[in-house]
């Protein structure tokens, strides 16, 4: 054997070590991402156990509506735009109108919202560290305090605007026009489920003029003018094809009220100094629940300051951005409002990776980022496995939803089953609409949520009148009635032309049968000879026609 052989051949069974320390630490990133994965699947299995809540219930209700030919503003109506009761009347077409259909909707929602988080990652990480972050982003949409576990409208606009950004940035057809077309239509489509997300839209604007500035592949500076068309064409699609139901309807002069004129009034309700009461209470909440794996993600967003020469830099800045703007308009950082900034947090652990790699002076480096993922979700795990594998998620929508009838209502309507025939006629007077779900009498009115017409307007006079007469016209045999000013006018009083109307005609005309009262958090059986004071504020009432 010659030397050159020799030597080549004891090259050839030479072990790389640096190869197989790479291959280790991978094979840690897919271990960890398939424990969290496992762990977040199987509390979402628990979580299908979560009740049905008032805004998922009205948007199924919606849906409903508009695939059953509906006129939306005129035979229904909110103050959403068009898109969102096709994609709730898409999802329960396939999952059923029922609880467990909206669980499901909500599960498919998150699952592939976490597999679009991985896709985005994989353009800038190795599989198993994309695998890891979609990983964590499907753990951290079961936070109870963001309603995370229902079927919220923000989960339709993180798949559109996911979705969007996706063929933004990963050109999957040769030419770039056609990815940009797609992009635009997709993140057009998230403002058309809810209005402020066209602040992803300019999101997408931004990062396109960033790209071409730096002349970016396949961004080219001489075709910068051309690709923003592109997009914006795309985006004009999309809103053609909403608008064009609403033209050929002859609904404009409603959809205008309900999508300009009434929001501009809804967001101007909530003073400055009020909305710091609302941020702590909402945001204060979700951190807690989530503590140790969101202190870890904030702490990588910092780290973002020293990775700004990364590609992803300007794509996580403009997302993380826009998501958090997102949850200002109206000063309520409610709960459902920072679902985008969460499924998209985790990209942030991109920071974390890369900045504790770029430090040389010991390998063992490269196993702090796992480590602290590992012992971040084992604290949260810690912290929260009573409620994460709850028999009973009642238990934790109470404490999400904290002032509400929640498990008061479920209470009610498993009462009023048994007596219940399927001709019999139902409505729930007052905001708690998954009433209808619970006793599976889909709602024929128009008007099924008051407090969209509680303030007094000229418009909202006519519906008030409107409201009344549906329900005079109805019959119903048995009634749900809300004593709640929240409940009616989205405020703590009763000066309610409808609501007083409403409550007379009811105890003048209908027996109570079961009283609740939120304040002693008590029931009281009025058909069993207990003593009840139907004027009592905070209350719960059911109804049986005399």
């Amino acid at each position: 054997m010659t030397k050159k052989s020799s030597k080549a051949k004891n090259k050839a069974i030479t072990p790389n070590p640096k190869k197989k320390y790479v291959l280790n630490v991978e094979w840690i990133y897919f271990g960890l991402a398939l424990f969290i994965f496992v762990l977040a699947f199987i509390i979402r299995i628990y979580a299908f156990n979560t009740p049905v809540l008032s805004d998922e219930a009205t948007y199924s209700i919606l849906g409903e509506k508009a695939f059953k030919g509906e006129r939306m503003f005129v035979d229904f109506y909110e103050m959403k735009p068009p898109l969102l009761y096709y994609c709730y009347g898409f999802g329960t077409m396939i999952f059923g109108w029922s609880a467990w259909g909206l669980r499901m909707l909500g599960f498919f929602l998150v699952f592939i919202n976490s597999v679009l988080i991985a896709f985005i990652a994989k353009k800038f990480s190795s599989i198993s560290f994309a695998f890891l972050i979609g990983s964590i982003s499907f753990f951290l949409a079961n936070n109870i305090y963001s309603y995370g576990t229902e079927t919220v409208s923000e989960h339709f606009v993180t798949l559109f605007t996911l979705l969007g950004y996706w063929f933004l940035i990963s050109p999957k057809f040769k030419k770039l026009s056609i990815n940009l077309m797609l992009a635009g239509f997709l993140i057009a489509g998230g403002a058309l489920i809810k209005q402020t997300a066209a602040l992803f839209g300019a999101g997408a604007l931004i990062f396109l003029i960033i790209q071409s500035l730096n002349n970016s592949e396949p961004y080219l500076k001489k075709e910068g003018l051309k690709n923003i068309l592109f997009l914006g064409l795309g985006a004009m699609m999309m809103i053609f094809l909403c608008l064009l139901p609403i033209m050929v309807q002859g609904s404009f002069e409603e959809a205008r009220y309900w999508l300009i004129e009434f929001p501009s009034k809804y967001t101007n309700m909530i003073s400055f100094d009020e909305s710091f009461i609302y941020l702590k209470s909402y945001f204060g909440r979700i951190l807690k629940y989530q503590l140790f794996s969101l202190l870890l993600l904030f702490l990588s967003i910092l780290l973002l300051a020293f990775n700004w020469r990364k590609k992803y830099f300007s794509l996580l800045v403009i997302l993380l951005v826009a998501t958090l703007i997102n949850v200002i308009p109206g000063y309520r950082f409610y709960g459902q409002y920072w679902i985008p900034f969460l499924s998209i947090l985790p990209l942030s652990l991109l920071a974390l990776k890369n900045t504790l790699e770029n430090i040389k002076k010991n390998q063992s480096f490269l196993f702090i980022t796992p480590l602290l993922i590992f012992i971040a979700f084992s604290g949260d795990l810690f912290q929260n496995s009573s409620s994460y594998f709850a028999e009973n998620y009642l238990l934790n929508s109470e404490r999400a939803h904290s002032g509400n009838f929640v498990g008061a209502l479920y209470a009610m309507t498993d009462n009023l089953k048994p007596r219940m025939l399927p001709s019999d006629k139902f409505a729930i007077l007052g905001t708690e609409t998954q009433a209808y779900l619970a006793l599976d009498k889909f709602p024929s009115q128009k008007h099924i949520y008051p407090k969209l017409i509680g303030r007094i307007s000229d418009k909202n006079k006519i519906y008030q009148q409107e409201a009344y007469n549906e329900f005079i016209e109805q019959q119903n045999d048995y009634v749900i009635f809300s004593v709640q000013g929240t409940a009616w006018r989205g405020i703590a009083d009763f000066d309610d032309w409808l609501y007083n109307t409403l409550f007379f005609e009811v105890i003048n005309n209908y027996e109570p049968i079961w009283v609740f009262n939120l304040d002693e958090r008590k029931f009281y059986s009025a058909e069993n000879g207990e003593k009840v004071d139907l004027y009592k504020k905070n209350q719960l009432i059911s109804f049986k026609k005399r």
